[in-house]
């Protein structure tokens, strides 16, 4: 936050804080709209939207949709968890160890600390339950804005964020993002990632493709299987759904057995599509105790979110993500969102490079 945002923001909360700390609005008193607010302090009607959505994360203020803000019980007033002066923003991620997630959260504090904003990072995995409740109990956090790398698209999840878009806490997905919610997003362009990484294969003379995906449910798989299907299809190239092989890629035992069944049929592909770099790692190990020499014997590409291509000795076609631009995208979207909650539905594909290991 820019050091003359830092002063509208301040003197308006302390405006308010200097009321209800003073006594001068009792519990359950109306506080000053925003509209007043803002022709008191001569600003538009965001700062005092901001201010007031603050306080009632800190506990202070009550409000409802509609419906002017009031005093809250003192008894439910807390410290929020912040560091210095305005809002903190958070990001939740399922790991650090990946590298495509450390640069997701890199760029996304990156560009906090550039507007000398507060941040912090949440590395955390989730069942399904444990998603939607961290989600409902986000804004009695503290942070003022949440970005959150989801790991299950469910109805369940998609109530949680409807709730909060009622409540109008800003929360933006990054990664991938949950069918039927009208929510902000940034993820890659996956469709377009796996269509132009099919292409480039298909350029290589290849016609019959084996994909290797995980079994979850998530938009950024379902996009990356219809942008290789497009591919096909533009290509008048069929798929067999006995080259589809579904797994986790810590189960190397069901690897091996996928691996197995697609190269043993009667006329086997002649390249692999790996959906992420960890599925990569385990087939070319496959491969290897198969003694096929890849890309000699056959080819193989993949999306590279742990940076296994530099690694390699053999040079094979991978898909980079702009995880960088994907994290700076997640905190400027919150920061717009949080200046102006009635601003339009922000979703944002961003392109990837298609490279090839030297």
């Amino acid at each position: 936050m820019k050091d003359d945002n830092k002063v509208l923001y301040g003197h308006i909360k302390e405006y308010l804080l200097g009321l209800i700390e003073s006594g001068r609005l009792p519990e359950g008193a109306k506080l000053p709209s925003e509209h007043e607010l803002a022709a008191r302090f001569h600003v538009n009607r965001n700062w005092p939207r901001r201010v007031l959505h603050d306080l009632a994360v800190e506990g202070y203020v009550a409000r409802s949709q509609g419906c002017r803000s009031v005093v809250a019980p003192p008894s439910g007033r807390r410290q929020a968890f912040c560091i210095g002066k305005g809002p903190t923003l958070g990001i939740v991620l399922p790991r650090y160890l990946n590298p495509f997630e450390r640069e997701i959260a890199d760029g996304f504090m990156r560009y906090a600390a550039w507007q000398e904003v507060n941040s912090m990072i949440y590395t955390v995995r989730f069942d399904e339950a444990e998603e939607s409740a961290f989600l409902l109990k986000a804004p009695e956090t503290g942070i003022a804005g949440l970005a959150i790398w989801l790991r299950h698209d469910t109805p369940m999840v998609a109530s949680a964020l409807n709730t909060l878009s009622q409540r109008r806490f800003p929360v933006v997905q990054v990664d991938r993002y949950v069918r039927g919610t009208e929510w902000d997003f940034v993820v890659t362009d996956n469709e377009t990632m796996l269509y132009e990484l099919t292409v480039r294969m298909i350029q290589r003379g290849h016609r019959k493709f084996a994909f290797i995906s995980v079994p979850n449910d998530v938009s950024s798989t379902r996009d990356r299987f219809a942008g290789f299907k497009r591919a096909l299809a533009e290509h008048c190239l069929s798929f067999s759904k006995d080259c589809l092989g579904e797994v986790n890629p810590d189960e190397t035992g069901a690897v091996h057995c996928a691996v197995m069944q697609i190269i043993k049929r009667r006329h086997p592909p002649s390249a692999f599509l790996c959906v992420n770099g960890a599925l990569a790692a385990v087939v070319l190990q496959e491969l290897d105790r198969l003694h096929l020499r890849v890309p000699q014997q056959i080819d193989l590409a993949f999306v590279d979110d742990m940076s296994l291509a530099a690694g390699l000795d053999s040079p094979l076609l991978h898909a980079c993500q702009p995880g960088q631009e994907i994290g700076r995208s997640a905190a400027e979207q919150l920061l717009a969102r949080l200046y102006d909650p009635d601003l339009p539905v922000m979703r944002r594909f961003l392109s990837a490079s298609m490279e090839v290991q030297a």
